[in-house]
């Protein structure tokens, strides 16, 4: 056949090949393969349907659809395999250029995908079961480099694994001989190429260990690490985070001489150079690592530190993150003492004297981040006695208030791992600056709540028992009869914490006056919703811990299902802010995880519904920050997080686990929930171990008695009722068909009143009954006097508010009769007529 006749006959294929319509793609696909396997076809027609290709790359965003892209791609590759190698090669690497040079984004990561995935099928086609005759290997292995580097860009790392189980397959297919190629380009290519080059160094190196063939990625390390510190660190512009994740496989084959020799001085240098460029790109290459760093980034750590009071707010955070995963790296003590050294130098003026109270609070936040030291035993005590030191000249010589609740907060963050009971010097600070005349109410809040997390991670002898009792005794007190002051109420909660921990004896019930602030159902004062809507972050994160010590501890407590402690649980397990949800999750499901925990569970659960029914949560505060606020209001998301958290406990006895699953009905159906997920409960009864259709015949009777005889119409019951019949419809279907039926038969939805009758021939957008409009009568207000013997003004309003409600009302019970303007008007117009006539 002739050039010209198959041109004329794919002419219109590429307006063909852009329809939405899934058949109208099927057919177009069919009908170039028809074209292809004609006789005589030539090169120039297979290079005019691989540029089609590049028309589908954007539009064709379903599986079915590229589907028959990739069975055409497949077909050229099999029927047409040199000209198809010339002409969809050169397509591919166009293609790949221009993902990987455009913006990140969900979509061009998609796009990325799919070509990758035409590439794999291109070399099944071409490479794996023929000669290598006629492949371009470099354009081939900088596509899929390219579209590989498209994909990491954007940091979803299931399509990044997606996109890593196409090359691996592919690899594994065409055999190590044929994959060497794939090296060989990479190796030519010069190490400052880009981030796509070490990207797919990185996804070889995983390749190559799973496969089994440590050796040659010993063999090649040093010029793939070469590749990574050139393209990578050692850059003038600000390099993709996403990238060093990339490069994840990588960085785990480095040995300690490998971090030392090349990677370390070229992060110190790029530190050195431009660190707002490179500083989370040091967070990422720590994170990623697998050798201890130890006294090798002491360097670097130090300029971290300084980077902490940078007049860049995203810099101060980035070093923040780094410095904190540097820490992790950093086992031996010398190496911790130097960086905690460095950390309180930098605190009093060793880069020049820190004058503004943000430059403080971050350094400070520094300290707090040195935690992660991975420092045991007698080293640790060690080293938070040299902190404590630290934070005793800060509180001693600061009077700013943020900054003090920072320095204290760095204590109560050191205090997990120490293990040994509460070191002296914390109490000394407690009793020494507890009444000084730059302690403020928040402050005093802060200090509490550090002795409180001292004594719940170290523990506490009697005599530090003894000394912290009476105090925190007086706080409680003094929240009691303040509960309108939520800064007072919430150095009471953290108080109540503190006492709490230290009952070993659990006496405290016996105290009425302050065991009532607690759990008292009417009179508590610490638990109080409007305490709780007020609270900070940090104070609802005591009230996790306050409420999880109180029902683990106290049997009477956990007993009673509306104790004000279940319901404040639920209501920080449904906070706005993120970290307090966090933390509540962590709590509720170390408290949950033993066997004889049900009851808790079951009543947190019951809790949960009777809460979403009321539709009372804690709102979002302008004291915290936005983007960690879920806008303040309650999501699905959230719903569902709080009922996993519930039911995150398995091993229950089979009895009270199938209570529990029937106990979170309403949760999972809850409006917000069913929108997110409209088969949680179905998903949760089989993560509990139980077959969700034998769990309602089991139970038909109580489900049946609760949710369709005692139905009341609400979403929530609608959507409880809907998943139990198409669950057992054989067991539910009956009753609730029944119950519809009748509903059905009552006469009264026979009875239409006149007003109902005159709504419903209203047309839409116009009001039936208009007495609710208010009209124009504010020529009435224009007589009231603003000074009068009689009346004030305020009650000559009040008067004509209550004139016209009484208008309204007796206008709805038709004892007005309005008069029309067209009544007036042949009214007029008759007695006109009889005067004339």
């Amino acid at each position: 056949m002739a050039d010209s006749e198959v041109l004329k006959k794919l002419k219109d294929i590429p307006f063909k090949i852009q329809t939405a319509s899934l058949k109208g793609r099927r057919e177009v696909v069919e009908e170039i393969r028809n074209v292809l396997s004609t006789p005589g076809i030539t090169e120039p027609a297979v290079r005019f349907v691989c540029r089609l290709l590049v028309l589908t790359l954007h539009r064709y965003r379903d599986s079915t659809s590229q589907s028959y892209v990739k069975s055409l791609v497949a077909y050229l590759a099999t029927t047409h395999r040199e000209w198809t190698l010339k002409g969809l090669l050169p397509v591919l690497l166009e293609i790949s250029e221009q993902l990987k040079n455009t913006a990140s984004s969900k979509s061009i990561c998609q796009s990325g995908l799919y070509a990758l995935r035409w590439s794999t099928v291109l070399i099944d086609g071409t490479i794996k079961t023929t000669e290598e005759n006629g492949v371009d290997y470099n354009a081939l292995v900088v596509s899929q480099a390219n579209l590989l580097a498209a994909i990491i860009a954007y940091g979803d790392h299931r399509k990044s694994d997606k996109a890593y189980s196409m090359l691996h397959t592919s690899w594994v297919s065409i055999g190590k001989q044929k994959l060497s190629k794939w090296l060989e380009v990479l190796l030519a290519i010069p190490p400052d190429s880009g981030p796509h080059i070490c990207v797919t160094f990185s996804t070889l190196c995983r390749h190559l260990q799973q496969v089994g063939d440590g050796a040659t990625i010993e063999q090649h390390k040093t010029k793939m690490l070469e590749s990574f510190t050139k393209s990578v660190i050692s850059v003038k512009c600000r390099p993709n985070a996403n990238y060093i994740k990339g490069c994840h496989d990588l960085l785990r084959q480095l040995s300690p001489g490998d971090v030392r020799d090349a990677l370390l001085p070229a992060l110190h240098k790029a530190m050195l150079r431009s660190p707002e460029t490179i500083v989370q790109a040091v967070g990422e290459v720590f994170a990623n690592l697998n050798v201890d760093l130890d006294g090798l980034a002491v360097d670097i750590g130090k300029s971290l530190i300084v980077n902490l009071h940078s007049k860049d707010e995203w810099v101060r955070g980035e070093a923040l993150c780094a410095l904190e995963r540097l820490a992790a790296r950093c086992s031996q003590v010398s190496a911790a003492r130097a960086l905690l050294t460095h950390a309180f130098a930098e605190y009093n003026g060793a880069s020049g004297k820190l004058t503004s109270s943000e430059d403080k609070i971050s350094v400070l936040m520094g300290v707090s981040s040195l935690r992660a030291l991975p420092v045991q035993g007698a080293e640790r005590a060690a080293l938070f006695g040299s902190v404590v030191a630290g934070v005793a000249r800060a509180l001693d010589s600061e009077s700013h208030e943020r900054t003090l609740c920072q320095a204290l907060d760095t204590l109560q963050r050191w205090a997990p791992g120490l293990g040994a009971t509460t070191p002296d010097k914390i109490l000394d600070l407690f009793k020494k600056n507890l009444s000084a005349k730059s302690t403020t109410q928040a402050v005093r809040t802060a200090y509490v709540s550090m002795v409180a997390a001292c004594v719940r991670h170290c523990g506490a002898t009697p005599a530090h028992a003894s000394a912290l009792q009476p105090v925190l005794v007086k706080a409680v007190e003094k929240a009691a009869q303040q509960p309108l002051q939520h800064l007072v109420v919430s150095e009471g909660i953290c108080a109540m914490l503190g006492l709490t921990l230290l009952d070993e004896p659990r006496e405290l019930p016996s105290k009425a006056g302050i065991w009532a602030a607690l759990t008292h159902p009417d009179k508590h004062v610490l638990l109080h919703d409007r305490v709780l809507a007020a609270a900070t972050d940090d104070v609802l994160i005591q009230v996790v811990m306050l409420c999880r010590t109180v029902l683990e501890n106290y049997q009477s407590v956990a007993s009673e299902e509306n104790s004000p402690v279940y319901r404040a649980f639920i209501l920080v397990l449904l906070s706005p802010a993120k970290a307090v949800r966090t933390a509540a999750i962590e709590e509720v499901k170390a408290m949950l995880a033993k066997e004889d925990r049900v009851l808790l569970a079951k009543n947190l659960a019951l809790k949960l519904n009777e809460v979403l029914e009321e539709g009372k949560v804690l709102g979002g505060k302008e004291k915290t920050p936005t983007d960690e606020k879920a806008g303040g209001e309650l999501t699905g998301k959230m719903i569902l997080d709080c009922v996993h958290a519930l039911c995150s406990y398995r091993e229950y006895p089979e009895r009270e686990s199938q209570e529990l699953a029937i106990a979170v009905l309403p949760a999972c159906h809850q409006p917000l929930a069913a929108s997110v997920c409209p088969r949680a409960w179905g998903k949760l009864a089989r993560y509990l171990r139980h077959d969700a259709r034998q769990l309602v015949a089991l139970h038909s009777h109580n489900l049946k008695n609760r949710y369709i005889a005692g139905y009341t119409p609400n979403e929530t019951l609608s959507n409880v009722v809907s998943t139990l019949v198409r669950t057992a419809p054989e067991v539910v279907a009956g009753s609730a068909v029944q119950l519809a039926l009748d509903a059905l038969q009552d006469a009264g939805l026979l009875r239409v009143t006149r007003d109902e009758y005159f709504t419903y021939l209203t047309p839409e957008g116009e009001l039936y009954d208009k007495s609710s409009v208010p009209g124009n009568e504010d020529s009435k207000e224009m007589n009231l006097k603003r000074e009068s013997k009689a009346y004030s003004y305020k009650e000559q309003l009040e008067e004509l508010q209550l004139r016209r409600e009484l208008e309204e009302k007796n206008k709805r019970e038709g004892k007005v009769k309005e008069v029309s303007k067209l009544n007036k008007i042949n009214t007029l117009l008759a007695l006109y007529g009889k005067d004339n006539g």
